[in-house]
This record gives structure tokens, sequence and C-alpha cells, in this order.
């Protein structure tokens, strides 16, 4: 984000955005975690019902692409602030990132977002 010259407009206005998505986030991840919870209960009962743990599953799985598309509602938005010369600086690193395999947000020090510092791999 740093290379691309915002100018104080831009910086404020894709904090604001960021601020929503955190904030969003939060909320999702607190869900995924109650489910694999609720899931782990599941799968440790006496008699499993093999209905409830696949819909337990399912419902991780909706939370889970809700999370990717808020970050990628995320990134159209910051994208949308831009200049056509910062546009193709911010799509050029962003290619970078989803090569890697990797989708998070762009120049944000998330240590909870993928259970690790950008700099660290994403646990698997």
């Amino acid at each position: 984000m740093e290379k691309l010259g915002l100018n104080e407009k831009q910086k404020t206005d894709i904090a604001g955005l960021r601020t929503d998505m955190e904030k969003s986030m939060v909320g999702i991840q607190a869900k995924i975690k109650i489910a694999r919870i609720d899931l782990r209960n599941l799968v440790a009962a006496e008699s499993p019902d093999k209905a409830a743990i696949e819909g337990k599953m399912k419902e991780i799985n909706d939370l889970q692409y809700q999370a990717k598309k808020l970050t990628v509602d995320h990134l159209f938005a910051v994208y949308a602030l831009l200049t056509p010369e910062q546009q193709k600086m911010f799509k050029g690193q962003l290619m970078k990132r989803l090569s890697g395999g990797e989708m998070r947000p762009m120049g944000h020090r998330w240590e909870g977002f993928r259970g690790g510092k950008p700099d660290e791999p994403a646990p698997r």
C-alpha cells in the first residue's frame, strides 16, 4: 500500500474500509470457532449423527466462504478508490499474493486473520 503513493483522502477512505472489514471479519471468525466447537462435540458424541455432522461442516464451509468473499469485496472497494496507475500497481501486488496461494488483505498486519503474522505462512 505504501508504494501506491496514496493521497490523504485515499488513506482515510481505505482505513475506514479496513476498519469495517476487520469488524465484520471478527464476527465471522467467532462464528467459525463456535461452529468448530459444536462440530467437535457432534463428532465426540456417544452416537454421532452423520447428518448433523455434515450440516455443521457445511455451516463452517459457508462461513469460510463469507470470510473469503469479504476479503474480495474489500479488495474491490479499495481498487475503486485508486487512480488507473495505482490500480495497475495494486493489481500487480495482488497477483503476486494470489500466485502464492494467499488471500489476505494487502498492507495489513492481521495477526488473527489466518492464524499468523503476514510474513509467516498460514497454518495448515
